[in-house]
């Protein structure tokens, strides 16, 4: 074992006095992200803010399997078909995550738990947690953050599943170190399985201290999965988001070197054209791949939207979701999802600007590694 990876799992034990970290094969992971930032985070003080949020995880990951003792009837929660909104990033997946998320029957991954997903001690299933407001305090200091004109969240957004795959050290944890190796290559050549097993077990852990009809998920990562969710959760349910891959090539390139600086520091030293390279080329083997699965499923699994048509006719959309997926919506849900739209209106917090010369790319460059897809507003028939 890593002597940091050793050392961080020692400290995290003698901290809380736990010991069992589920299932170890977590351990390997972990290994291989503190590998990767010795090879790519030369900033002293960035490397230090990253594992201090893997040490954090592990923590979470002690406490998580300490309640799973007390309390084994969480094991037997049901996740009952849940909602997946998946595909390419920047084509709006957040921001309809956002809105489905209104519904009052709608069970999001909520920003400020997914910070403190570990059963508060003593606190009974469905009652107040008194770490959430400790979580608004601190995400309202971030006002002003260029990253919120990309990606805005404060302590009650929907957030993105790859936050509890983290807790497995395993798939897209803060989506920039899956453009590095040896993280990359890791991840691009092991099975996600066990990792799936364990983020539904940890979804089980959430619903049962705050439960919910039905789960409302999202992950542009979960391309990488589908045969592995429905295996997992046979009643899922689909919403795929498409958009002309050289707009989304430009966002996520401009997103993922954000996100960076935030987390990493001092980028300078790095190759930000060879970055954003991989960045492209890492988008469209996950559209490769999730189209591939999804092609050996029933369609009924699967919903089609565009980019254009969400901002265009949002409510029109969450309507074809219900109709395609058979859910009713009553007066009280539509008139949520109607004042929600009212309310956010596109680049609400503000507009990010970028361009592809940013990042050295060419649209040439992008159409070509994108050639096998097309993101038309009928795409699901073309690809049926």
């Amino acid at each position: 074992m890593h002597a940091v990876v050793q050392q961080m799992v020692e400290q995290a034990r003698q901290e809380t006095g736990l010991s069992d970290l589920g299932d170890e094969r977590c351990l390997e992971g972990l290994e291989v992200y503190v590998r990767t930032l010795e090879n790519c985070c030369p900033d002293e003080t960035g490397k230090s803010r990253l594992l201090k949020i893997q040490f954090k995880k592990l923590l979470s990951r002690l406490k998580i399997f300490e309640a799973l003792r007390q309390y084994p009837e969480i094991r037997d929660e049901q996740i009952t078909a849940p909602l997946f909104v998946t595909g390419l990033p920047r084509s709006g997946t957040s921001a309809l995550l956002n809105a489905l998320a209104k519904d009052p029957d709608a069970r999001p991954l909520a920003q400020w738990e997914l910070r403190h997903p570990e059963p508060y001690p003593g606190l009974k299933p469905g009652k107040p947690d008194p770490r959430y407001l400790a979580v608004v305090e601190k995400m309202a200091a971030l006002e002003g953050n260029e990253f919120r004109k990309i990606h805005y969240a404060d302590a009650d957004t929907p957030e993105e599943c790859v936050l509890l795959h983290q807790l497995s050290f395993d798939g897209v944890q803060t989506g920039f170190e899956i453009m590095f190796e040896p993280y990359h290559s890791w991840f691009l050549n092991h099975d996600l399985h066990w990792m799936y097993e364990e983020y539904r077990l940890f979804l089980k852990v959430l619903q049962w201290q705050r439960p919910g009809k039905r789960w409302v998920l999202k992950a542009p990562a979960h391309m990488w999965a589908i045969d592995v969710i429905l295996d997992l959760f046979p009643d899922a349910s689909f919403v795929w988001g498409h958009r002309d891959p050289v707009g989304v090539s430009s966002s996520i390139c401009s997103m993922n070197q954000q996100v960076m600086r935030m987390y990493m520091g001092d980028t300078t030293q790095l190759d930000q054209s060879a970055v954003a390279n991989t960045v492209v080329d890492f988008y469209a083997q996950s559209l490769e791949r999730g189209l591939a699965m999804r092609s050996k499923h029933n369609r009924e699994h699967f919903m089609d939207y565009n980019h254009k048509e969400f901002i265009q006719q949002p409510l029109q959309l969450i309507e074809r979701v219900f109709d395609t997926f058979d859910f009713d919506m009553r007066p009280d849900q539509r008139a949520a999802f109607v004042d929600h739209i009212k309310n956010h209106p596109q680049h609400k917090h503000g507009k990010h600007k970028y361009t592809l010369d940013d990042f050295g790319l060419t649209e040439s460059i992008i159409r070509k590694r994108f050639a096998f897809y097309s993101f038309e507003d009928n795409y699901s028939q073309e690809a049926s």
